[in-house]
Order: structure tokens, then C-alpha cells, then sequence
């Protein structure tokens, strides 16, 4: 009887601790998607000044040297005319500003699995909730059927446990990586350690009802 109940509380401990581990690896997500966040810089926009061109200088003429040496010389009426070159200088055009992102740009868009965000709150709380009645189906009804269906349940948790390995490797993530293999690898383990009790019930029936046999 000790033997029969030892499994499924294995089974409820590996449920258990990949729920928790499962809703660490969730929060640490969310929190590194924060930082990232955070460190992506506004747009800062930088004046490009334009190229102007350079200002004429007026060239004397003859007159006007003339005129300067006449000044120079005190004889005569002053000539201050000069050529009628007005000074020419252009202005320069305003500059056009130039946007400058700091840090990479992306696109942060939700992660979603047929139409659902496994990430949400929503989905986090569901998941915790099914794997706690798991681990007190098992451990309150120790038989082959509930077994069975506790391990299909783990093997679904761990195809998505897959899913999010390489949702993590794909973002370069290595410690939500290693969490998400903990969690996939508790599944399976569950899922397994289902299987292996409802063989063991299945061969302790047949054996009682050999024995039955045998007796009668």
C-alpha cells in the first residue's frame, strides 16, 4: 500500500515544483522585458548643418584705388565710391533635423500560441491552478485512469515547455532557457513517473485476481 502511494506523491512533487518553478521563469521574463524597455533611449533629434556658400569679397576697381590714393595723398575731394558691387552673401538654409535611435530598434510583439499570450496573467494563473488539482487528483485517487490522464496533461505542459525553449533561444535568453528546460523536463518526468504507477496498479490488479483464481 506504501509502494502505491509513493509514486503518485512523487508525481504531485514534480507538478508542484514546475508550477513554481514555471511562474519564477515568468516573472524573471517579464522583468528582463522591462529592462530592455528601459534602456531603449527616445529618439534624439540632432540639427545637420547644411554646407553655405562663402561670401564675396568686392574686387577693387581702378576708380576706386584712385580714389584711395587721392584720400591718401590729401588732394581733392575725398571719392569714397566704389564700385557698385553690393556684397553678396548667402544665407544659409535652414537645417533639416536628422532623427538618430539610440540602441537597436524592434518590435516587441506579444508571444501567442493559437491566438493566446502563454505569458499572460490570465494564462500563468490557469496553468498553476490545473497543475495543483493534478497533483491532488493523483495523490487522492492513486488508480490507473487518473495516472493516465495526469501524464497526458504533463506531455501537453511539455510540448509547450518545447515551444518556449526556442522562443528563448531565439532571443539569446540563456538563463529563461535553462528554466524552461527545468519546467519541460519536470513534465516529462511527471508524465513518466504516471505512466511507470499506472503499470505498476494495472500488474498488482492482475495479480490479485490471479490469486483470487487460485483461491476459489
Amino acid at each position: 500500500m506504501r509502494q502505491r502511494r509513493t509514486l503518485p506523491a512523487l508525481v504531485s512533487l514534480l507538478l508542484l515544483c514546475a508550477a513554481g518553478l514555471f511562474v519564477y521563469g515568468t516573472r524573471l521574463e517579464r522583468s528582463s522585458e522591462r529592462k530592455e524597455r528601459a534602456a531603449e533611449q527616445p529618439a534624439r533629434v540632432e540639427p545637420t548643418p547644411r554646407p553655405t556658400a562663402p561670401i564675396a569679397t568686392p574686387h577693387p576697381t581702378a576708380e576706386s584705388r584712385s580714389a584711395h590714393e587721392r584720400a591718401e595723398g590729401g588732394g581733392g575731394e575725398e571719392h569714397t565710391g566704389e564700385s557698385a558691387h553690393p556684397e553678396s552673401a548667402v544665407a544659409p538654409e535652414p537645417s533639416e533635423p536628422r532623427v538618430e535611435h539610440a540602441g537597436r530598434e524592434r518590435e516587441a510583439a506579444p508571444e501567442s500560441f493559437v491566438g493566446l499570450n502563454p505569458d499572460s496573467t490570465p494564462a500563468v494563473a490557469s496553468a498553476v491552478v490545473v497543475s495543483v488539482l493534478l497533483a491532488a487528483l493523483v495523490v487522492a485517487l492513486p488508480s490507473e485512469w487518473p495516472l493516465l490522464v495526469v501524464a497526458l496533461v504533463s506531455l501537453g505542459f511539455a510540448v509547450l515547455d518545447v515551444r518556449e525553449v526556442i522562443h528563448q533561444v531565439s532571443r539569446s535568453a540563456s538563463s529563461l532557457v535553462a528554466i524552461a528546460s527545468g519546467v519541460g523536463g519536470l513534465h516529462l518526468a511527471a508524465a513518466a513517473v504516471c505512466v511507470a504507477a499506472a503499470r505498476r496498479n494495472r500488474g498488482a490488479r492482475t495479480d490479485r485476481g490471479g490469486v483470487r483464481q487460485r483461491a476459489s
